[in-house]
């Protein structure tokens, strides 16, 4: 799998947050991250990196910005993109996520994309 690829996928709208680069409202997108997560076998704190990665997009935004960020949820971790391009047929994952963190004006909003679940 490569970068085009989980560009290409279907992505299915799943949660919102939204607010300022110094105040925001991001529960909806990090209770499903991290319920998500929960579903590992082993090192479900990861998404605990990939949740603080995602907080500094947003303070560090700057004014018409847009950031994706990706998450592989496997049964021994959570990856981000560089990982889920290179184990994605080595390690199936149990489902993998997207955000969108869009700044506009300095209004921020975030928006959770599921990508895909395993069968």
């Amino acid at each position: 799998m490569d970068r085009r690829t989980l560009e290409g996928m279907r992505h299915i709208e799943i949660a919102t947050g939204q607010g300022t680069t110094t105040s925001y409202n991001m529960s909806s997108v990090f209770t499903k991250l991290i319920k998500e997560a929960s579903k590992c076998e082993m090192y479900s704190s990861d998404i605990l990196y990939d949740i603080e990665a995602l907080e500094n997009d947003i303070k560090n935004s700057k004014h018409e910005d847009i950031k994706v960020r990706y998450f592989g949820i496997r049964d021994y971790g959570v990856d981000g993109v560089e990982f889920i391009v290179q184990r994605e047929k080595e390690y199936p994952y149990i489902s993998m996520y997207m955000t969108k963190t869009i700044n506009n004006h300095n209004n921020i909003k975030v928006t959770l994309y599921k990508l895909s679940e395993r069968k």
